[in-house]
Parts: structure tokens; C-alpha cells; sequence
């Protein structure tokens, strides 16, 4: 009972802490990176060390952790930890191999050790395009009708709250990239937008601005920490995502790109096609 009490605790602290700290102290991105070869080691190591237990309590005590930080959550506020799936999904494949390499003959453990090596090569080197393609859907050119409350959101610079009118001035047009720390199709963007962003650095009417949508375990310094170690230098305003932001907002997937001008929207899409739009707004005034 005592062996079963620590195997438990010692999922719970994978989740809670270890995974928990890689968020605040890097980034989304690096927890989904690690997420899956720690699970699917975890899985083998249960699953060796309770080898006379039932499957479904050596299956509990691996997804415990999984459980209380991102099922729990979710009955409660599904949309909030949206940008959080993907290191979900990374967890459930690390189970679903480490499973496979234990129940397996060699030819399986080899299989089941490649394709976990195979998803590291794609979430490292490839960027993690397929999860994202699944998250983060693109918008239509044409702005929707629906109403946009950009001014009733809580924003913050650092660990300090700011007010709406202190980010957009109503004589200047603003382009305005919505990403997450998570979001391998933002995280690309960085260097169009510090480009961009450096080009009109002495323009008065036109401006670049970077909101980053803060998952309820992130820190207010994640974001400055990715650009910072990207060698970029962009402005960033945070805000904490939730299911209010996104209704006020209009976003729930990212990247998203605003038009923005004497607080109104004009355009949401794609960062690209946003520069265009400023550029034709600003030579309509």
C-alpha cells in the first residue's frame, strides 16, 4: 500500500511541479517537447514495477497527474486551457507508447522507442506543424460582424496592469498579432513581425503590437523570456485567456492578426495580409 501511496505522489509531482515548472520557467513549447518521453517512460516504469497489478490501477496511478492538471480543468473551463492541448495530446501518446512497448515483443519496443523519437524530431525540428494545424485554424480574410470588446480586457506589461488607451491611440493604426507561447505557427512569425515592427518603429501613424494569450498556469514573464531568447525585441502586452477574453476578443485561435484603428477593427487574418490593410488605411487618411 505504501509503494502504491508513493507511485501515486510521485505522478501527481510529475505533472504538478516538474512539467508545472517548465511552463513558468521556459515555455509551452519546451513542456510539450518533453511531455511525451516523460510519459512514456513513467508508463514503462509502473507498469514494470506493478507487474502483478490490475492494468486499470497501474493505468490510474500513470494518469493521475494528466488528470488533475488538464481534465479536471477542462469540465470546468474548456476554452481557458485550449492552448494547452497540445502538451495534453503529447502527455496521451507518451501513455499510449509507453503502453505499447511494455505489452510488446521486441520488434514492438523498437517500433513504439522510434516513434517516440520520431515525434521528437517532429515537435523539435518540424515545429509541431501537425498539432497545430489541428489548434490553431486560419481565419477568413473578411472581418466577422460580430461585435469585438478589445477595451473591456485586463492587459498587462510585465506583472503590471495596464489600461486599453495606454496600448492604442485613436490617430494611429495598429497591427496587432494575437499568439501563445505554445504556437509553433506564432513562435515562425517572430522575425516578419520584429521586421515589421523595426520598419515602422518611427512611424507615428502606424504601429506593431504583440498580445500573448497567457494560459492560467503561465508566468507574466514567459513570453519576454521566447522573444528575449529569440533575439527579438517586438513589444508584448499579456493577457490571461479565458472563456470572457475569448467572447470579448473574437479569438480562439492563434495566430490571429487585428487591424486596428481609433478602436475599431478593421481586418482580422493573417499577419501578411494585415500589413497590406494598415498600409491601404493608412493612405485613406
Amino acid at each position: 500500500m505504501k509503494k502504491h501511496i508513493f507511485y501515486i505522489l510521485l505522478s501527481i509531482l510529475i505533472n504538478v511541479i516538474f512539467l508545472s515548472v517548465v511552463r513558468l520557467k521556459t515555455d509551452l513549447y519546451t513542456a510539450i517537447f518533453i511531455a511525451s518521453p516523460t510519459y512514456f517512460a513513467f508508463t514503462i516504469f509502473i507498469f514494470h514495477r506493478l507487474r502483478n497489478n490490475r492494468v486499470g490501477s497501474k493505468l490510474l496511478i500513470v494518469t493521475i497527474g494528466v488528470i488533475i492538471v488538464h481534465v479536471i480543468p477542462r469540465l470546468f473551463d474548456f476554452e481557458a486551457h485550449m492552448i494547452s492541448i497540445p502538451e495534453f495530446i503529447s502527455e496521451l501518446v507518451g501513455i499510449i507508447f509507453g503502453l505499447l512497448f511494455f505489452y510488446s515483443n521486441k520488434i514492438g519496443r523498437v517500433f513504439s522507442s522510434l516513434c517516440v523519437l520520431a515525434l521528437l524530431f517532429l515537435t523539435y525540428y518540424l515545429e509541431a506543424d501537425v498539432v497545430n494545424i489541428m489548434l490553431h485554424n486560419e481565419y477568413a480574410e473578411e472581418i466577422s460582424k460580430r461585435d469585438i470588446r478589445l477595451d473591456e480586457v485586463a492587459y498587462f506589461e510585465r506583472n503590471s496592469a495596464i489600461c486599453y488607451d495606454s496600448i492604442f491611440n485613436n490617430n494611429t493604426v495598429y497591427i496587432v498579432d494575437f499568439w501563445t507561447t505554445s504556437c509553433m505557427p506564432c513562435i515562425r512569425l517572430f522575425p516578419l513581425i520584429d521586421e515589421t515592427h523595426k520598419e515602422y518603429i518611427s512611424n507615428r501613424n502606424i504601429k506593431v503590437k504583440t498580445i500573448c494569450m497567457l494560459d492560467g498556469k503561465e508566468s507574466m514573464n514567459s513570453p519576454y523570456n521566447l522573444v528575449q531568447k529569440k533575439g527579438f525585441s517586438f513589444p508584448i502586452n499579456t493577457v490571461y485567456y479565458n472563456d470572457s477574453v475569448a467572447n470579448l476578443i473574437g479569438i480562439n485561435s492563434f495566430p490571429t492578426t487585428l487591424v486596428i484603428k481609433n478602436k475599431e477593427v478593421y481586418f482580422r487574418g493573417s499577419f501578411e495580409a494585415a500589413i497590406d490593410v494598415a498600409n491601404k488605411l493608412l493612405n485613406q487618411s
